[in-house]
């Protein structure tokens, strides 16, 4: 099923998903949110053909076509699933501004054990809302009165959940092992005391499918600029280190465990580690400079800044005589979770080449590239992390201006001429 085929019903201008609390006359309204979803399972796959069994033992098949199946736990009977998608839009998110990309998912089971809600999708459900193999999606549940839980990441995996040998019947007689799985899908409801027409649990042979869909690229949201340490905040931290060691311990802490732990202890502390003090605190009562180091370490380290220091990094700057300024290419939600982009100077080659992997918690983050000039081309390349392939996206690259509003210039580096040949 290709791209092209897709249209999602958002994209029909008529259709309006709530998005925030509903009010409801005449009654008192529900103001508590539902809980988070967790995910049970959430797959992307082929029917088997009829005819295959499982290798062994041989489960009993039942006829029809179920390629999407995404199991969450921790749901609240009443409520409706809402779904944005962040393969089509990177920066989607559940509000206004994007109130026409968000879709709902129909839930097909319901088994009271463990509050796990069902979906399972046919082909014709499956083009209908738009899904494919691979897909990122954002999953939450909104209950009655418009009260929406946290939202939950959803991979479509389309071949990691695969383990079992399926035999499946060849044309021409004979079978071929595949890789699959025996999966079971709940219709309706079970466990429900006193329910009147219960579900049943249907089980399905599912085998492997594949994700051919490339990873796409808002490059609106890319932008370049330089990131430097604060005057004075690098003679601060030989401070910082001595404290540290002396009375938190060497490890990747945050401003609100450092600070308190110290407010807690320092009365304890000071007749005793008066320098150490002083050492944390040069550091703590900035808190600006505090976040600038932060951030400065993580770039040296190449992971996504989640408000620590980094202990290994920030020890190389011990008694540096200087913190020069980084080149940082930076990606706004720019990228789908599970990509991994790598970013290159084109003056410097290979040797410049960093590279990480976006995650649901990390979907804003920034690369350095130290020795970063103006001029320099940059070249960006990603690719996603689907099963056992992967689908690289559409190479970009722009030289580096920093005058302009993005760093970006106008040039671009892969326009390459080519001369005749023979």
């Amino acid at each position: 099923m290709g791209v092209d085929q897709i249209r999602r019903p958002y994209q029909q201008a008529s259709l309006k998903v709530p998005t925030g609390p509903v009010q409801v006359s005449g009654k008192e309204n529900d103001v508590t949110a539902p809980r988070k979803l967790g995910v049970v399972a959430a797959w992307a796959f082929e029917r088997a053909a009829d005819g295959s069994s499982v290798v062994p033992p041989p489960p009993p098949n039942t006829r029809g076509r179920d390629p999407v199946f995404i199991a969450l736990q921790n749901f609240e009977p009443g409520c409706r699933l809402e779904v944005i998608s962040l393969s089509d839009n990177p920066a989607a998110e559940f509000n206004d501004k994007c109130r026409n990309e968000i879709f709902e998912l129909p839930i097909t089971g319901f088994n009271a054990e463990g509050d796990v809600a069902h979906v399972a999708l046919n082909a014709e459900a499956m083009k209908e809302k738009g899904l494919v193999a691979g897909e990122r999606l954002m999953i939450r549940q909104v209950d009655d009165e418009g009260n929406p839980g946290p939202a939950t990441h959803v991979f479509l995996d389309p071949q990691g959940w695969a383990n079992q040998q399926i035999a499946e019947p060849v044309q021409g007689g004979g079978t071929q092992n595949v890789r699959g799985r025996t999966i079971d899908i709940v219709h309706g409801l079970i466990g429900i005391e006193g329910n009147p027409n219960p579900g049943k649990t249907d089980h399905v042979l599912g085998k492997s499918t594949v994700d051919n869909n490339a990873p796409v690229l808002l490059k609106d949201r890319v932008s370049v600029t330089t990131v430097e340490l604060p005057k004075g905040t690098l003679e601060k931290v030989p401070g910082f280190i001595q404290g540290m060691s002396t009375l938190i311990g060497g490890a990747n802490y945050g401003y609100e465990h450092i600070k308190t732990t110290l407010d807690t202890n320092e009365a304890g502390w000071r007749n005793s580690y008066g320098p150490a003090i002083a050492g944390l605190r040069a550091l703590l009562d900035d808190r600006k400079q505090f976040d600038a180091l932060a951030e400065y370490t993580h770039l040296l380290a190449n992971t996504p800044n989640d408000g620590t220091i980094d202990w290994n990094q920030v020890q190389r700057l011990n008694g540096a005589a200087e913190a020069p300024p980084l080149g940082v290419v930076k990606f706004d939600k720019a990228l789908e979770p599970g990509v991994t982009v790598t970013v290159e100077n084109g003056r410097l080659g290979d040797q410049s080449k960093r590279s990480l992997t976006t995650s649901p918690e990390t979907r804003s983050f920034a690369i350095a590239l130290p020795d970063l000039k103006t001029g320099d081309p940059i070249v960006v390349t990603f690719h996603d992390n689907s099963g056992g392939q992967s689908n690289a996206g559409e190479m970009y690259a722009f030289d580096f201006q920093p005058s302009s509003k993005d760093g970006k210039g106008s040039r671009n580096p892969l326009s390459i001429r080519f001369g005749g040949g023979v």
